[in-house]
């Protein structure tokens, strides 16, 4: 029974079907990723904001007042703890607003690129073009960007970020980041998924060229 049930998943109707939404679903993502760098860009970003006036746990950072709890649209961004010191009465300042940007767009980015990836991947499906170069050609591509998001990214947003912040202006941003293992491990996998799918494309050539 259970085999009759497994065999039915994967069969090309219902993998066809699987692949459409999926590939929906990743355009959802690529859009709300790129919907979050535009909040990033325009402030709305939830930080720790530490000012003359007083200190903010959950601030936004392009609000008016800091201390208000009534919010919509903005951003917190997971796996990151964003403290901001305003050490004048001048207020955020360019520089420092551009930092905190750089950093949700160092972590969103990639991850937009991935989505798009990888729905040009189940388009390709959907299309009944699997063993194909171009599908890994995109594994391999999504696996490198995941791959060094999680291990370039999270050093750029701790010690980079922070240090052009405190050049260009008189104020201080620091960062805590947490490593996002199973990006790591997620990358690592598409990565051998792009060898075999290479490796078998090849076998499949040697079998054309040998008929």
């Amino acid at each position: 029974m259970k085999p009759n049930i497994l065999s039915k998943l994967v069969q090309k109707k219902v993998a066809r079907r699987f692949a459409s939404a999926l590939q929906i679903l990743c355009w959802l993502m690529m859009l709300l990723a790129g919907l979050s760098i535009v909040l990033a860009l325009l402030g709305r970003v939830e930080v720790a904001l530490n000012t003359p006036q007083g200190y903010y746990e959950n601030a936004l950072l392009a609000a008016e007042d800091p201390g208000a709890s009534t919010r919509l649209f903005f951003i917190k961004l997971s796996g990151h703890d964003i403290r901001l010191t305003v050490t004048v009465d001048g207020g955020i300042g360019a520089a420092a607003w551009m930092g905190v940007a750089l950093l949700c767009i160092i972590r969103l980015a990639p991850i937009g690129v991935c989505f798009f990836c990888m729905a040009c991947f189940f388009g390709n499906v959907v299309e009944e073009r699997v063993f194909v170069t171009s599908n890994a050609a995109l594994l391999l591509r999504t696996g490198c960007v995941l791959l060094a998001a999680s291990l370039i990214g999270p050093l750029l947003n701790a010690y980079m970020v922070p240090w052009l912040v405190s050049v260009f202006s008189a104020n201080t941003l620091s960062v805590g980041v947490q490593l996002d293992l199973s990006q790591m491990v997620f990358g690592a996998v598409l990565l051998v998924a792009a060898y075999i799918m290479y490796y078998g494309i090849e076998l499949q050539d040697e079998v054309d060229h040998t008929l």
